[in-house]
């Protein structure tokens, strides 16, 4: 065993290599912790019904994308910087992956409405529309993880941890019930976005950052 270990723990007790992995073990964290705190809370909000209806969209509309999960974030994360413009490349291609998830998410949305089942729909677009989306969140930190930085992880989970509770809690307390959720899970795309691009390119601010 201990011949096992000592090659990881000699690489882990390099200082860049320790701080990416205190870095990320705090985002895993905070993501962690704080689905299972909004859990409790939520389990004595909703209803069974509710959380059932949540969970029958979610995997249909999962099971509509499944087919366009594409994903090009190992080349970002092998590339390491090398290649300034991979990450533009990568980001086209996020772009078409985007659309033609979208358009299922539309097919499905239009399917509901025209079986007058109103709800669903609603909670096809909410919940869709950042998984459809997801791409870019993955493309970027992908680009941020290959050179080194681990930081926008942790800010990223923050953001999205206090925007869902904030807004589920808010919505779900005067009665919008399950769609207080699913609008919270859109919106929590957003500050994770912006995150990883504002923190992962320095250019952006005119300024060095070292993480």
């Amino acid at each position: 065993m201990r011949f096992l270990l000592r090659p990881i723990w000699s690489t882990l007790c390099a200082r860049h290599n320790l701080r990416r992995h205190v870095w990320q073990s705090l985002a895993n964290y905070i993501q962690s912790g704080g689905a299972l705190f909004l859990g409790l809370i939520l389990a004595r909000l909703l209803t069974p019904d509710e959380f059932g209806r949540f969970a029958y969209v979610s995997a249909v509309v999962t099971a509509f994308m499944l087919p366009f999960t594409i994903t090009f974030t190992p080349l970002l994360i092998t590339n390491s910087g090398r290649d300034p413009g991979l990450l533009a490349k990568v980001l086209a291609v996020t772009c078409v992956v985007a659309c033609l998830k979208v358009g299922v998410l539309l097919l499905y949305i239009v399917f509901s409405l025209w079986h007058n089942d109103r709800e669903s729909a609603g909670l096809a677009f909410w919940i869709g529309t950042p998984f459809a989306l997801s791409g870019f969140i993955d493309a970027f930190r992908a680009d941020s993880e290959g050179k080194g930085f681990f930081r926008p992880n942790v800010m990223a989970q923050l953001l999205s941890l206090t925007t869902v509770i904030v807004i589920s809690l808010g919505l779900v307390l005067t009665g919008w019930g399950v769609y207080g959720l699913a609008i919270a899970g859109f919106a929590s795309y957003w500050p994770q976005l912006i995150a990883y691009i504002y923190t992962a390119n320095p250019r952006l601010r005119g300024m060095s950052v070292t993480f």
